[in-house]
């Protein structure tokens, strides 16, 4: 181990954490600090000797492009699997690619050797379907390099726009029927999400878009509920009115 470890030019963790909720991968660490000292991800290693850096310099230069970034970062994937270029390493191994081309190809790039079989099981789910660790590495390479970060509004923003969609909730429910109110809702939302994907599309913000269906779905329930209990108790106490005045029948 330490004969391999002294002919290394670098070396860096390769282990991504898929989101709890769906088992998705959408971020990459960067950074684990682990027995007083900082130890890098295969991907800022790499990137670093690209860039004639060290990991610790970049690492600060991607904190200051990346404003939202702790010592992880969301995941700007390039696409689908097959996005970038791969060839088998076994047919380079065996000579079978022509040696000139191939270095004219690679030539000035960053060369990525890994598993993408899915017999190998270097897979993860993505919102790209599945993606292999060297794609995703190549994914999160390409996106620090062209600072091509995608970020996130703030906890004031996120708490705006949840607050916003409990008030317009409100004001349909208690504007118009339930019915009504639910189909404008759902109008509302599809334009709400039209402008989150444009949002994202053109400043690489990534607004939520469930956590203000979810607010406005439990307010709405809970104002027709409350329309549902206020209405039954007038109901009755007007009929206990006029029961003391007129018959039974004609109530």
């Amino acid at each position: 181990g330490v004969r391999i470890r002294s002919a290394l030019v670098g070396y860096g963790f390769t282990r991504y954490e898929p989101d709890q909720l769906d088992n998705y991968v959408r971020e990459s660490p960067l950074i684990y600090r682990f027995a007083d000292a900082d130890h890098y991800s295969f991907s800022m290693a790499a990137l670093s000797r690209y860039l004639g850096v060290t990991e610790a310099a970049l690492f600060e230069r991607v904190k200051e492009k990346n404003s939202n970034m702790r010592d992880r970062t969301l995941i700007n994937f390039c696409g689908k699997a097959g996005t970038f270029p791969t060839e088998s390493y076994m047919r380079i191994f065996l000579g079978d690619i022509n040696q000139e081309l191939l270095e004219k190809f690679c030539k000035g790039k960053i060369v990525i050797v890994g598993a993408t079989s899915p017999q190998l099981h270097d897979e993860f789910p993505t919102p790209f379907k599945v993606l292999s660790g060297p794609e995703i590495h190549a994914s999160v390479i390409n996106m620090i390099i062209n600072t091509l970060y995608i970020h996130e509004p703030g906890v004031p923003a996120n708490i705006i726009l949840l607050l916003v969609s409990v008030l317009i909730t409100t004001y349909l429910v208690t504007r118009f029927t339930p019915y009504i109110s639910l189909m404008l809702m759902a109008v509302l939302y599809g334009v709400f999400l039209y402008a989150a994907v444009f949002v994202f599309q053109s400043g690489r913000i990534a607004v939520s878009i469930i956590n203000p269906l979810w607010v406005g779905l439990f307010t709405y329930t809970g104002n027709i509920i409350y329309r549902a209990v206020t209405e039954g108790k007038d109901k009755k106490k007007y009929k206990n009115i006029f029961q003391r005045y007129v018959s039974k029948q004609v109530v």
